[in-house]
């Protein structure tokens, strides 16, 4: 028997790592800004600098680098059940 795979399951899981890979960048940008101190960040805040804001900023973007990945996947058809 050859099964279908179930395509509105699918293309919700996609519409789900889309909003995820998007938290996360926004994620990796404010905090990158916040430890640059750039908009809409003044530069005196606390977490100015650093190294522990800067790993969030790292660590959230190498998590949208994986989500993006596993999206990629479930476009072409390349996905576990």
């Amino acid at each position: 028997m050859n099964k279908q795979p179930d395509t509105n399951g699918i293309n919700k899981q996609i519409e789900i790592l889309e909003q995820a890979i998007k938290i996360c960048n926004d994620y990796s940008e404010d905090k990158y800004n916040l430890y640059k101190g750039r908009a809409p960040y003044k530069g005196n805040e606390e977490g100015r600098a650093d190294n522990y804001v800067e790993g969030q900023s790292a660590g959230a973007e190498y998590c949208v680098s994986i989500l993006e990945e596993l999206l990629e996947r479930f476009i072409k058809g390349d996905y576990c059940e």
